[in-house]
């Protein structure tokens, strides 16, 4: 990211696929992307967004157990998944040149994220990027 490593990171089991890029190969990104996990928890969501209110909830409820797929026998011993999840970046960055800053990257990544996931899922890409314009991210 103008001319400086960075590398991406990318979480994933069958139906998610969650990406950023960080400076640090280290934990110290592992442990900053958890942090944001619990800060996204708490997060205030608006009334209206009924559905999204309910998962918080349930997510809150159960909290310990958020990172739990990560003990089951389903998840793939290798990183092939990941692998193939990061290609996209690599491409975009062979076709289009660098990111220009570290803000970017995360931007291109959250929008990776939820085309996979969508993708996994069975769902239109089209459809979740239009309910991302039309509700935010936040």
């Amino acid at each position: 990211i103008n001319g400086k490593n960075h590398w991406a990171w990318t979480w994933q089991n069958n139906p998610l696929t969650y990406t950023v890029c960080a400076a640090s190969r280290g934990f110290k990104t592992i442990q900053a992307v958890f942090e944001k996990l619990d800060q996204w928890l708490l997060y205030s969501i608006n009334e209206r967004h009924k559905k999204s209110k309910k998962l918080q909830k349930k997510l809150l409820g159960k909290q310990e157990c958020i990172l739990y797929f990560l003990l089951q026998s389903n998840i793939a011993p290798d990183n092939n998944g990941s692998e193939r999840a990061i290609r996209n970046i690599k491409a975009k960055q062979k076709i289009s040149g660098q990111f220009k800053t570290l803000e970017s990257a995360n931007e291109f990544a959250i929008l990776r994220s939820v085309i996979d996931t969508t993708v996994k899922n069975g769902n239109k890409v089209l459809n979740a990027l239009h309910l991302i314009a039309t509700f935010g991210t936040e």
